[in-house]
């Protein structure tokens, strides 16, 4: 009779384990899932916060190259000046 008994719970133990396949309904609200509202997670915030200073950053290399190109064109300007400056004072002593 016991051998019976050590068999029959041997088998219960064996069907317990297996999953039937059953989930329950409501598994969302037990873990909290529709009770909170839906949030952007922190690798897509992260992401448009890479994204905006990237276009910041690019906007400003922008004006930094613009701001350098006005720089050495003046800088050749006045140089020019000072040359055309010399030479003719050069020029103006060779004539004496």
């Amino acid at each position: 009779m016991t051998s019976k008994w050590n068999k029959l719970s041997d088998a219960q133990i064996k069907l317990s384990t297996v999953p039937a396949g059953l989930k329950c309904a409501n598994v969302g609200i037990v873990h909290g899932s529709e009770l909170i509202p839906r949030t952007p997670s922190l690798l897509d915030t992260a992401l448009d916060d890479a994204e905006k200073v990237r276009e910041q950053l690019i906007e400003e290399v922008g004006r930094l190259r613009r701001l350098v190109v006005k720089v050495v064109n003046q800088i050749q300007a006045v140089l020019f000046q000072v040359q055309g400056f010399v030479t003719d004072k050069n020029e103006q002593v060779i004539l004496l």
